[in-house]
């Protein structure tokens, strides 16, 4: 978490400009079994370690399902995984960046600039995850990133006309 939100705010603090910038985090969290490789819209995230929340706002009008994610500092196990979605109204996942990710950035950027889409990687507990896994695993949801990407652009156009001009009389 340490290393996520120090690279999130120095990356962030080289910018210029922030005005037109977005965050997106996209990367692997252990989710419910047998929904591997899914990609999710994190919509809140919760710190474990503090209770800390975030809500990244979802303006983006993005076909992927929305999902909460929860930050810990080490992997969740598949027991943690299992009760936390047993009976969930949406998939809870488990990572171990996204809340640094999100607290660090919002000294920079709105919420409504700040995006985290996560890639289902294991059930927990998965001590076994390769690079090569994952990078297979990622490859799936890249068509759906992509799409989501292309949204940002758009939305910058849209929020450029609602902003009234200013008479300078």
């Amino acid at each position: 978490e340490i290393a996520a939100a120090a690279c999130t705010g120095f990356a962030l603090g080289r910018e210029e400009t922030l005005s037109s910038l977005h965050l997106v985090n996209f990367g692997s969290a252990a989710g419910p079994e047998n929904r591997a490789g899914e990609l999710f819209l994190a919509d809140a995230l919760l710190e474990t370690g503090t209770g800390r929340r975030f809500y990244p706002d979802l303006v983006l009008d993005a076909k992927i399902p929305e999902a909460a994610v929860r930050t810990c500092q080490k992997p969740a196990d598949r027991d943690t995984v299992a009760g936390a979605n047993d009976g969930a109204v949406r998939p809870v996942l488990f990572d171990m960046e996204a809340a640094a990710i999100c607290e660090a950035a919002m000294h920079f950027l709105g919420p409504d600039r700040i995006h985290f889409l996560k890639f289902v990687s294991d059930a927990g507990g998965e001590v076994s995850l390769t690079q090569e896994t994952l990078l297979s695993l990622s490859e799936a949801p890249l068509p759906d990133v992509l799409s989501y990407l292309s949204l940002i652009p758009r939305a910058q156009k849209e929020e450029q006309k609602s902003v009234p001009a200013v008479d300078e009389e």
